[in-house]
């Protein structure tokens, strides 16, 4: 079996986080034999037809692992922070912004293309929703000696070569990296 290393990204929704795992997945892929396996989520939820902890175990023929999973305080994280050798923590800042992708997306069902913000979705339950969502991820995660990485950092500050550095990762070429590019449209 190839020796292989769990990366594993724990974001809040609405951070960015299928774009960071779909460019990691293009990037890691361009030479063969392609090197990196991406998973998506609900990876942790029993309760899914995605549950799949098993994934860990499962010989995947690939140097990197790289499982993504947008945080939900019911999900027990334990299992798959205990096997993955890299963790990195996905935030956002901005909660007027996030809020407002959240319900859009909420509303709509689209979750990963191009949206303009409508006020006729503003949604006070599902915005308490979303502030209970990052208190408790927050509480679970931020501070606890993971790598952090902020969706603003990422997509505004031009910082992903931060987060390469820390999966050592330096050598890829980020000059395709969307800066200050987001899905929302005005």
């Amino acid at each position: 079996m190839l020796e292989r290393e769990v990366i594993t990204l724990i974001c809040q929704p609405r951070t960015g986080s299928t774009n960071l795992a779909n460019w990691f997945c293009k990037k890691r892929q361009i030479n063969a034999p392609y090197d990196s396996y991406v998973e998506y989520e609900p990876l942790t939820n029993p309760t899914t037809p995605h549950y799949n902890l098993n994934i860990l175990e499962k010989e995947v023929d690939r140097k990197y692992l790289i499982i993504k999973e947008v945080f939900w305080p019911e999900h027990d994280f334990t299992d798959l922070i205990a096997c993955s050798d890299k963790v990195v923590v996905l935030s956002r800042t901005d909660f007027e912004a996030q809020g407002q992708s959240f319900m859009q997306a909420s509303a709509t069902g689209n979750w990963g293309t191009f949206w303009a913000w409508r006020p006729e979705y503003y949604n006070r339950g599902t915005l308490n929703k979303l502030e209970i969502l990052r208190e408790e991820f927050k509480h679970q995660f931020l501070d606890k000696g993971h790598f952090e990485i902020t969706y603003e950092e990422l997509y505004m500050d031009r910082n992903i070569e931060r987060l390469l550095e820390y999966l050592e990762w330096s050598y890829l070429d980020s000059s395709d990296w969307p800066f200050s590019k987001k899905y929302r449209t005005e």
